[in-house]
């Protein structure tokens, strides 16, 4: 059980943050492909851990060919007596180069077919398959570009790993987990495991309800997102994918219990509202809106406090860097996780300082990042559909605060790369036409072209439905046009 394991893990945080976020650290360098001997050292009390700081520094010694065969062997009997547990907190930029240094060593050893976790969400197999196909084309004299190599083509599809995938998934979720529980079980939180399981999950329906002041430590999930966040603008794709997945599924983690709080903060504001309302004039506040204040108080700052931590590390600390990273899965994965920023607190997210990400995308050479930003202005027309629908939302979405989307604030990002938009459906890739498509389709069902007059813009929408390269779903869609 994730939940139960991450449980574990910050129980350990309480008493002992520096040996948690190393085994925090060891996992994510093993998921990459790191060996035993890449480890940070937990120290002997704990069974032996695999490095101190100085053994980093001696095996790099080695392999540069610095040490003598008698150095070498002292040094060796030294390791098993003196191996002490690496404090991050004393390790200066020097040493850090040099525990990444031994990671990306020993993951260039590491058979594709063994690594769990890569930059590519089908595994280090298919990563494998499409540098190789890109070199070959180069080689021909072709476009070794991403959109040469078809995407969404079952081909490409056939080197996917099903046992990467679901690592992935599962280490996605643990991460989730480990975000929500640090904040419901840090040493400074308040309230309990079981309101956690309780409410977080399973759509929290009573979250109006009078309860205790709720205390989350979003100090303690601030720290380790934080310490995440330090890998990740290290020179190998995986290791920054690895690490910018991680800090963005806690941060999901946060959003979804900011917005947990954000609800009952309003059914708390209208039962305010509706208590003075009912005091007599002249008369002190009754104990009923005293108390009701007192909690609107609380929740406000404890809201303040979560979107705190997403803003300033997540956003601005890696956000804003590695949404323009040289790997197009991670900046596929920031636009995605942006996307359901929206959804989660639109509030917040679906305003232009933030849509404006998707429009910039919109341009980039790869066709999965394109997708991807088309998709980020497509569901919130999704979600407010299904919802109108009366669709049940999937596992893990009961939190999004769909109820507060206002479409009508896409007007000026959809007016300013409209014309991109409808470019896109004549791109070479047919995913990326299919998905800017169907957003075509939305905005001219809820009016956003009303005002539009230029023909080129709607002739070659509406040709897609007669073009040989474009896929059944685009030239159906056309036709509406």
């Amino acid at each position: 059980n994730l939940v139960s394991l991450a449980r574990k893990v910050i129980g350990v945080h309480n008493d002992h943050p520096n040996r948690a976020q190393l085994s925090l650290l060891n996992l994510l360098f093993r998921s990459v492909g790191g060996s035993e001997d890449a480890d940070l050292s937990l120290g002997n009390a704990n069974g032996g851990g695999s490095r101190s700081k100085s053994r980093s520094a001696e095996r790099s010694a080695k392999r540069r060919g610095e040490l003598s065969d008698s150095e070498e062997s002292s040094s060796d009997t030294e390791e098993e007596d003196d191996d002490e547990e690496v404090i991050l907190d004393e390790m200066d930029t020097d040493e850090w180069a040099r525990v990444v240094t031994d990671l990306v060593d020993d993951m260039r050893h590491v058979p594709a077919t063994r690594i769990l976790l890569c930059a590519d969400p089908l595994g280090a197999v298919h990563q494998a398959h499409e540098l190789a196909e890109r070199e070959r084309r180069s080689r021909e004299g072709g476009s070794g570009d991403a959109d040469a190599i078809i995407v969404d083509g079952e081909e490409s599809k056939k080197h996917a790993s099903a046992g990467a995938v679901e690592y992935r998934r599962v280490y996605r979720e643990f991460w989730y987990a480990l975000g929500h529980v640090a904040l419901t079980d840090g040493g400074m939180a308040t309230t309990g495991a079981s309101e956690f399981e309780s409410r977080s999950r399973a759509g929290n329906a009573k979250a109006g309800k009078d309860g205790p002041i709720v205390r989350l430590d979003a100090e303690l999930v601030k720290s380790i997102i934080l310490r995440i966040i330090e890998l990740s603008p290290v020179g190998q794709p995986d290791v920054r994918a690895a690490a910018t997945l991680a800090a963005l599924s806690m941060s999901h983690a946060v959003l979804d219990q900011s917005a947990i709080l954000v609800k009952k903060l309003d059914v708390a504001s209208r039962q305010y509202a509706a208590a003075s309302k009912s005091k007599s004039p002249g008369k002190k506040e009754g104990a009923k809106a005293e108390a009701l204040k007192v909690r609107m108080e609380s929740l406000k700052r404890s809201v303040e406090d979560l979107e705190e931590v997403v803003l300033g590390p997540v956003v601005q600390g890696l956000f804003v860097h590695r949404y323009r990273d040289s790997n197009e899965h991670v900046r596929t994965m920031c636009i995605e996780s942006l996307s359901r920023f929206s959804l989660q607190r639109p509030d917040i997210f679906l305003t232009d300082k933030y849509l404006k990400y998707f429009g910039w995308m919109m341009h980039d050479k790869n066709p999965r990042v394109r997708c991807a930003a088309f998709e980020g202005l497509l569901r919130p027309f999704k979600a407010v559909h299904n919802t109108a629908e009366g669709k049940a939302r999937e596992v893990g979405d009961e939190n999004l605060m769909i109820e507060k989307i206002d479409l009508s604030a896409l007007e000026h990002v959809v007016g300013k790369f409209l014309p991109r938009i409808a470019d896109a459906v004549m791109d070479p890739v047919g995913q990326v036409q299919e998905v800017a498509m169907s957003l075509m389709l939305v905005l001219l069902k809820g009016g956003f072209l009303d005002e539009v007059s230029e023909d080129k813009l709607w002739d070659q929408t509406n040709q897609r439905c007669l073009a040989e390269d474009a896929p059944a779903t685009v030239q159906k869609d056309a036709l509406y046009f």
